[in-house]
């Protein structure tokens, strides 16, 4: 009777202490949908899941696509990063949206790096979030985001981040909320329009770049091809091929890390006998 009792009084502290504290289970499973207080969402301070009013605390949340303009239909890497040396725990939500509001393109999900995705029934847009985080000071979260097959205009980022004591309950967290600011599509083609270009057009992906980038073109005939890579004023700096190629599509790839290349804007270019195009590339 006695271990019945005890074990009775323990499974009533123990669901008792989740009634009262229900962040500290529910919250680190991952957050609730819809709360990056954009576009006529409630934040995690104003829906009452953590106290204090959003951006009121000393650090912030942002949104770092690596790109500065999306090509359709490729894949990039979204950092969120949660800054707040003042507290422990960090979570985090992040959607992508058009000039509409409606969700565009699509996060993957990676619960091995304790990232998920989920749709809200509310609001119908797709977010990307923390998922069963463990006791870790973990505040950065890279998160895969695939741009839609078209070219979809104008595209926002929005996401929040909370800092969190770890004192399993609302009050002392900090809530942050954040935009990426606008991106647009890549002016050159979308993959699925490449074998309707004209004479020659070009897609260099990833971009920006860190190591490795890939050249994409389209030839309507055999020429005479010189690929190269230029500084802002035109100074050629690195030649990557030369040679007769034939007509069809094309994908090359070349290494844009070494050391004579310092991070910056640089100028990538095809050049055939009678035509050339032209992209700017970003190396980091």
């Amino acid at each position: 009777m006695l271990k019945k009792t005890t074990f009775l009084s323990v499974l009533f502290l123990t669901l008792a202490f989740m009634f009262n504290h229900p962040n500290s289970y529910t919250y680190s499973s991952q957050p609730p949908l819809a709360r990056t207080g954009a576009l006529g969402e409630l934040s995690c301070a104003s829906a009452g899941c953590h106290s204090g009013a959003a951006n009121a605390g000393p650090g912030s949340v942002t949104i770092t696509p690596d790109f500065e303009a999306y090509v359709p239909g490729e894949t990039y890497n979204i950092t969120v990063l949660v800054d707040d040396d003042s507290k422990s725990r960090f979570g985090f939500e992040v959607m992508a949206v058009d000039n509409e509001g409606n969700s565009v393109g699509a996060f993957t999900a990676d619960t091995g790096n304790f990232i998920n995705v989920g749709e809200s029934s509310s609001t119908g847009r797709e977010y990307a979030h923390h998922f069963n985080l463990p006791l870790s000071t973990d505040n950065s979260y890279v998160v895969e985001w695939t741009a839609p097959d078209d070219d979809m205009g104008e595209i926002t980022f929005y996401a929040a981040g909370v800092a969190a004591n770890a004192a399993s309950g609302p009050a002392g967290d900090n809530v942050y909320t954040n935009d990426s600011g606008v991106f647009e599509a890549d002016p050159g083609i979308g993959i699925n329009d490449l074998a309707e270009a004209g004479d020659m057009d070009i897609l260099v992906f990833p971009n920006p770049v860190v190591s490795d980038v890939n050249v994409r073109y389209q030839l309507h005939s055999t020429d005479n091809i010189q690929i190269a890579l230029f500084d802002l004023k035109g100074q050629m700096l690195q030649s990557f091929y030369s040679g007769t190629q034939n007509a069809g599509a094309h994908q090359m790839q070349f290494d844009v890390a070494h050391e004579q290349l310092t991070p910056g804007l640089y100028i990538i270019r095809v050049m055939g006998n009678e035509h050339q195009v032209s992209r700017k590339l970003s190396i980091r």
